[in-house]
């Protein structure tokens, strides 16, 4: 039997598509363990939970972003009919089940990525484009950007890795609302409300503070190539005009020219 007659192995069948279907499937349980223990609906906590599995098995594209959605509307939800449950006792949301939910999340989210990326492509296909076809220089045809992530390139600690970071992040996001929390609102502001503006206010200039060291960074490693063309690329937007106009001379003077020529 050659090796071209040999049948490919079934997706499902490989470790990695294996790992990342498991890891998305736990995250999910995770997930419904931490809504009941904050008293969510159980049907409308299963509907979502059914969804999110439905993607992991047809590999779905907008599996997490529905995902995301119904937990909003789950949320939502919830707080409109809380006035008829909030003197319960439990029925405040626990910090450590949200802790829970936070990193379930984002398992699921980075888990479901790599897997589409093992099951359909990493980027959606441009249909413009097709497939190359004919061989380069001679020895092996071209790569093509249609192709999916290579089953075998996810190492043994990749899936661990992943949901140790999504619990970390949880576990730091918790503690440093708790902290954000803990610091009480001036006179005239409800506690709410302090709160939102302080979380706009770090996380603005978190991002602002980033952004401006990666920018730097980027400027600072950039080759002396990459430099010119930015130089370039600001000449030519303060004289887009000026070159527009003298392009039209040329053009024009060009033209002028071959007619005098034919004329003659």
């Amino acid at each position: 039997m050659t090796p071209d007659s040999i049948p490919p192995t079934p997706l499902r069948s490989q470790p990695a598509v294996r790992g990342y279907i498991i890891l998305c499937l736990t995250a999910l349980m995770a997930m419904i363990l931490a809504l009941m223990e904050n008293d969510r609906e159980l049907i409308n906590i299963l509907l979502v939970a059914g969804m999110g599995a439905l993607a992991v098995i047809t590999y779905w594209r907008i599996g997490t972003p529905l995902l995301l959605l119904g937990l909003v509307l789950l949320e939502v939800f919830h707080r409109l009919n809380r006035p008829w449950y909030a003197g319960l006792p439990g029925a405040d949301d626990s910090p450590f089940m949200d802790a829970v939910l936070c990193a379930a999340v984002l398992a699921y989210a980075a888990g479901h990525s790599r897997l589409l990326s093992l099951g359909h492509t990493a980027f959606p296909i441009d249909n413009r484009r097709p497939p190359p076809t004919g061989p380069r220089d001679g020895r092996r045809p071209p790569p093509d950007g249609r192709r999916r992530r290579s089953a075998h390139l996810p190492g043994p600690w990749e899936m661990p890795l992943l949901a140790l970071t999504a619990a970390g992040w949880a576990v730091a996001v918790s503690l440093w609302w708790l902290v954000l929390s803990s610091l009480s609102p001036p006179p005239g502001l409800s506690p709410g409300t302090w709160h939102g503006m302080l979380l706009i206010f770090v996380v603005g200039l978190t991002m602002a503070v980033l952004w401006g060291a990666f920018a730097y960074l980027d400027w600072f490693t950039a080759t002396p190539e990459e430099h010119l063309l930015f130089l370039q690329d600001q000449a030519w937007r303060e004289t887009r005009l000026e070159q527009n106009r003298i392009n039209r001379f040329v053009v024009w003077a060009r033209l002028r020219g071959q007619r005098r020529k034919e004329k003659s």
